[in-house]
């Protein structure tokens, strides 16, 4: 058990962050590149090949969770930080 609040996501669980990666879709990294561009030419905005790995901006942003160390669903939102 993990104690509530935020935890970087390096700090989850393989399950847990797997569940991070599909549910934070706008997340700039080269893994989720593709789709990201795919959305921003939608709407017609430019996106520039961003420049870190899924693996670094699970270590540069921390998540809500609860005390079980899950998702706390109730924020739906990250922190990163740079």
């Amino acid at each position: 058990m993990s104690t509530p609040g935020w935890t970087r996501g390096c700090d989850l669980s393989d399950a847990v962050r797997r569940d991070v990666l599909r549910r934070f879709v706008h997340r700039a990294t080269v893994e989720n590149f593709g789709a990201l561009r795919r959305a921003r030419a939608i709407l017609g905005q430019a996106f520039d090949m961003p420049l870190v790995s899924d693996a670094e901006w699970l270590a540069r942003t921390r998540f809500a969770t609860k005390k079980d160390g899950t998702l706390d669903e109730r924020t739906r939102h990250c922190e990163t930080s740079w």
